[in-house]
């Protein structure tokens, strides 16, 4: 990589921290992968319990109103883990991506530091681009590529939508997390809305026998 001898020190240097921050950035990558696949099976799961409650709880067949209201009631469990559990694989996604891209700046600064360059004003560290044209001579010069990976897997992925403005932020690996966590928000509505409506049945099927008994 490194061909005078003179580089050799600051070429070991840079491979040193690149080799570092490459395998931080590994390491989060395999536990967003193991937390991303772990929420879709238990979503997965959750949503078809869901569905198979809400399916029970309005078949025609069952005409007691009180075991459609149990019914309904034992789809409050579900619809609380499948919040729960998408709330938690957001924040844990969420820490793992701020853990990587503190290893790719720490990659940067780190460099910067080796090819005894001046630093960047830490509001502009913070921009993805910015780096200066000659620290990105510098590092080519020695075999390195400016980034150890891009900003965004996930966003890398879906190829031309990526360019769409506001795709980066709508294909974060946390946001899907986050899609799951409101989509249950919407169920729970839903849920009360279907306990609420059996309940006023329930009143009315009942205040219809006592007027009956009386009569």
């Amino acid at each position: 990589m490194c061909k005078t001898n003179e580089k050799k020190q600051t070429c070991s240097q840079l491979k040193e921290a690149w080799d570092r921050a490459r395998e931080m950035i590994k390491h989060e990558n395999e536990l967003i992968n193991q937390r991303l696949s772990w929420m879709f099976a238990a979503q997965a799961f959750l949503f078809a319990a869901f569905l198979i409650g809400v399916k029970a709880a309005v078949d025609p067949d069952i005409e007691d109103t009180l075991d459609r209201v149990l019914m309904v009631f034992f789809l409050l469990p579900v619809i609380y883990l499948g919040l729960f559990s998408s709330l938690t694989s957001y924040r844990m996604v969420r820490d793992a991506n701020i853990q990587r891209e503190f290893a790719e700046s720490y990659w940067k600064r780190l460099s910067r530091k080796i090819l005894k360059l001046p630093e960047l004003p830490r509001a502009t560290e913070l921009q993805k681009d910015s780096m200066d044209d000659k620290f990105v001579q510098e590092i080519f010069s020695f075999g390195f590529p400016e980034r150890i990976q891009g900003e965004n897997l996930t966003t890398e992925c879906f190829g031309l939508f990526s360019k769409i403005p506001g795709a980066k932020f709508l294909t974060r690996d946390h946001t899907f997390p986050k899609v799951f966590s409101y989509t249950w928000v919407v169920m729970l509505i839903l849920w009360l809305v279907l306990i609420l409506k059996l309940l006023y049945v329930v009143v009315i099927n009942r205040c219809l026998f006592l007027i009956s008994s009386l009569i």
